[in-house]
């Protein structure tokens, strides 16, 4: 008994270093010089400035990411001067317990060390990982795991996973099919039942902010233009070819449609096909309709949130639809032989894929040396935030120097 648990606590340990040094890879910049991007100082860090932790009720972006916001507002309790850095270490820390939990959670995906792994080798640029901001994203994970859950396991933590990520991520409304699904079919109604009116509250919680701040377009229309496009404007090639075929393209990926429109299309089309086969394949199998589900739902709400344009500048809306595509691959891999090796090869060239485009850099922007400069100045001092990682074009905001002092000094409601 001793050996085993000493032996859990090594893998576990072996692990965390592992997702570390991934992480470490796709963003060491963020950890050896910190700094705040976006809409953390726009926004999380203004709101806290003006009402505390009552800002854990402001959405951002017309919805709620209340993981994001409790990594700032802990963050600034601790010292708004050394903010940058004790966000990214909670934030790292965060990431990496996300990451466990994919390998430990009683879910039904195969090879569940790998699941973990892939996430941090989505092919898509490393926008979402090691920021405070995006925490949000890897908290929506959660709610991935949870409709993939086992029955009559650790419900519990199901929940509280299902909390945490429905207070943080829109995708929570996905859900909602899932659960309605899984108490249809599993045995336990009671557990499912419980989970499902949970999930119904969030996405309440969600919809209703979502559609106060007009985060939600109610003008969008599924029209038969739109179903053209997928053709035209290249979805196919653009979300399944370019999954595991990018590795074939040029650096510059905005040309890529008038480079490789051709090869990706039919690398997009025959993955499909082979996901079709699979499909048909494994009829009898009640948990394999709900990946597809979730790739269809993915896909759905990017198209939706981008109004059904290819997003070039955003690679933060491939990474739940790469997520699930990878895992589900992966957990079809099982069914057969042939199913095996080509699930292999396509893992291996998205690996390759996401390899060209693994890290992210940055300028050091030095907030603690703005924020001395303010305290020091005579008049209000715009302080940089990163927008896309380099100095030029970032974002600002503006204080005064009274409460940049205040800042200095942690006198931020104490």
């Amino acid at each position: 008994m001793k050996i085993t648990k000493l032996y859990k606590k090594k893998k576990v340990a072996l692990l965390s270093i592992l997702f570390f040094i991934l992480l470490f890879l796709k963003r060491r910049d963020q950890l050896i010089h910190p700094d705040i991007w976006n809409e953390d100082g726009t926004i999380n860090l203004v709101s806290y400035l003006d009402s505390g932790w009552f800002n854990l009720f402001e959405p951002v972006q017309g919805y709620y990411i209340t993981i994001s916001k409790i990594i700032t507002n802990i963050s600034m309790s601790i010292s708004p001067l050394y903010y940058p850095e004790i966000s990214t270490y909670i934030t790292w820390v965060f990431i990496i317990v996300v990451s466990l939990i994919v390998v430990y959670a009683p879910t039904i995906l195969e090879h569940k060390i790998l699941s973990a792994i892939i996430i941090y080798f989505i092919p898509a640029y490393a926008e979402v990982y090691g920021l405070p901001l995006y925490t949000f994203w890897f908290a929506g994970i959660f709610i991935l795991l949870v409709a993939l859950w086992q029955e009559q396991k650790n419900q519990l933590l199901k929940n509280i996973l299902l909390i945490i990520g429905g207070l943080s991520s829109p995708i929570i409304v996905t859900l909602i099919p899932v659960q309605i699904y899984r108490l249809i079919i599993l045995k336990n109604k009671k557990e499912e039942l419980i989970t499902l009116i949970i999930s119904i509250i969030l996405s309440f919680i969600q919809l209703n902010i979502m559609l106060n701040q007009h985060a939600i377009d109610t003008n969008t229309h599924f029209t038969i233009e739109i179903i053209k496009n997928l053709y035209f404007n290249g979805y196919i090639a653009f979300y399944f070819g370019k999954y595991y075929l990018g590795a074939l393209l040029m650096s510059d990926y905005s040309n890529w449609i008038a480079k490789d429109f051709t090869l990706l299309l039919y690398g997009g089309v025959a993955l499909l096909i082979f996901l079709l086969v699979a499909l048909v394949v494994s009829y009898k199998d009640k948990w394999i309709y709900i990946f597809y589900y979730l790739l269809f739902a993915m896909l759905a709400s990017t198209l939706y949130r981008t109004h059904f344009e290819i997003t070039y500048t955003s690679p933060r809306y491939f990474f739940y639809i790469y997520i699930v595509l990878s895992w589900l691959i992966i957990y079809i891999s099982n069914k057969n032989i042939y199913f095996e090796y080509i699930s292999i090869t396509i893992i291996i060239l998205s690996m390759i894929t996401s390899m060209q485009i693994f890290c992210k850099e940055s300028e050091y922007l030095n907030w603690r040396q703005h924020l001395h400069n303010c305290a020091n100045s005579k008049n209000s001092y715009s302080i940089p935030i990163h927008f896309a990682g380099s100095k030029h074009g970032a974002w600002h905001i503006t204080l005064n120097p009274k409460q940049c002092k205040e800042l200095i000094e942690n006198r931020v409601y104490k």
